[in-house]
Order: C-alpha cells, then sequence, then structure tokens
C-alpha cells in the first residue's frame, strides 16, 4: 500500500486546483476570438499560463516522489545536478519566479489602463506581444542562469536521494531566486497602491468629462470595463496568495 503524507496530499491537491482553474481560464481566453484579439486579456492569459505550468508541476513533482517512495528507490543517492535535471525540480523554481513576472506585467498593464485610459486605447495587439516576448526571454536567461549556477556552483556530491528535498543550488542563485521574487512582488503592490489612488481621480475627471464635453458612452462603457478588469486583477493574486498561505 502507497503512504502520501498530508504535505504531499495538500501540494498535489492544490497543484491540481490551481491547474484546473487556471486551464480553464487559458481556454476560454484562447477558444473565443473576442478575448483572444484583447492586449489585456492576452496578458491575463500569459498569467493564467504562467500559473497553470506552476499547477502542473506541483502535480509532476508530487507523482514523482509517490512513485519513488512506492518503488521503495527514496535512498538511492544522487547529486544536486541530477536533480536539477528532473523536469518537476527544474520548472518549480523556474515557475515560482515567473509568475511574480507576469503579475508585474499586470500590474504594469493594469497602471497604464487606469492612469493614461486614452492612451491606453491607442495601443494595439503588439503592446501584449512585446511584453509577453519580454517574460519569455527573461524566462530563457533565467533558465541558463539556473542551470549554470548548479554546474559551476556545486561540486558533484551524492549528498541527496531521489526525492531531490532540500536546497539544490549555492547560496548566491538562493539569495538571487528570492530576493527578486520579494523585489517584484513590493514593485507589483506598490503599482497597484498607485492605481487605487489614481483610480478614483481618473474615474471622476472621466466623469466630468463625459458631462462638460460629451465624451462618448462606448468610450465611457470601454473605460469601465478596463477599471472592472483591474479590480478583478487586483483581488485574484489576494485570493490566490490567501488560499495558498492557508
Amino acid at each position: 500500500m502507497i503512504e502520501i503524507d498530508l504535505t504531499t496530499a495538500l501540494v498535489g491537491g492544490e497543484g491540481i486546483a490551481i491547474a484546473f482553474v487556471n486551464g480553464l481560464l487559458l481556454l476560454t481566453i484562447l477558444s473565443k476570438s473576442s478575448l483572444r484579439t484583447r492586449k489585456e486579456m492576452l496578458i491575463i492569459a500569459g498569467l493564467a499560463g504562467a500559473d497553470l505550468l506552476n499547477g502542473l508541476v506541483a502535480v509532476m513533482l508530487t507523482t514523482y516522489r509517490v512513485i519513488i517512495k512506492a518503488l521503495d528507490q527514496q535512498n538511492i543517492s544522487m547529486t544536486a545536478w541530477d536533480c536539477v535535471l528532473l523536469p518537476p525540480i527544474f520548472l518549480n523554481y523556474l515557475t515560482s519566479l515567473m509568475i511574480s513576472v507576469m503579475n508585474l506585467l499586470v500590474s504594469i498593464d493594469r497602471y497604464v489602463a487606469v492612469v493614461r485610459p486614452i492612451q491606453y486605447r491607442l495601443l494595439d495587439i503588439r503592446h501584449a506581444y512585446r511584453l509577453l516576448g519580454g517574460a519569455a526571454i527573461f524566462a530563457l536567461l533565467s533558465s541558463v542562469f539556473l542551470y549554470a549556477s548548479n554546474y559551476f556552483g556545486l561540486e558533484r556530491v551524492y549528498s541527496f536521494n531521489r526525492l531531490c528535498s532540500g536546497t539544490l543550488f549555492p547560496r548566491f542563485y538562493m539569495v538571487y531566486q528570492f530576493s527578486l521574487t520579494a523585489l517584484i512582488g513590493c514593485i507589483s503592490v506598490v503599482i497597484y497602491i498607485v492605481v487605487y489612488f489614481v483610480y478614483s481621480a481618473t474615474a471622476k475627471r472621466m466623469l466630468a468629462q463625459q458631462t462638460t464635453t460629451g465624451v462618448s458612452k462606448s468610450t465611457a462603457s470601454q473605460m469601465d470595463a478596463q477599471n472592472r478588469l483591474t479590480t478583478t486583477c487586483k483581488v485574484l493574486p489576494k485570493v490566490k496568495y490567501a488560499t495558498a498561505e492557508a
């Protein structure tokens, strides 16, 4: 009989939930032309994709460790490099960083949409492509740095077992990973604080312009839709993080 400890079960269950919810969101956006042709929704799709991959990685890592225990191979020695070559281990580190990056891009996009609504309307789908392309390049460079830090920063010592638990990277990389993730998170929060205070002022200004200069209802409706999306993007990360901490 395979025994699964509570922590492993929770990680796997959380991964399934994250993958399911974000998979539905990503599928909805990509399957509807009215959504996938909107720049803001493509950026949201990028965030959903990062979350989806993170959830799948959690399921893969849980499954891998359950199988290793079932085969009674957990005590076989491995090096840190052997562990990093396993896709679930490598992707676990990469996706945790990329989720922070995508949250930052969403925050920047929402900031421009709320603070500079007229200019934002002039941006086309290439705005989303540029942001997502930048995120892809960052992911590629981060992958190279992740592998290089382990390959050149640690000796080939058989100090790990096949479960690959523990610190698999040199100290400088761990400091880089956690510091950058925290910094990006703080920047995202600061941006949304600014958006929060600008939100009311912008809404009042647009209402006044609609009254005095006759801004069209369609324009006002589009700006209101951007504001609602901004509010949604502000709430969803809080729900996700609260769920993760519970």
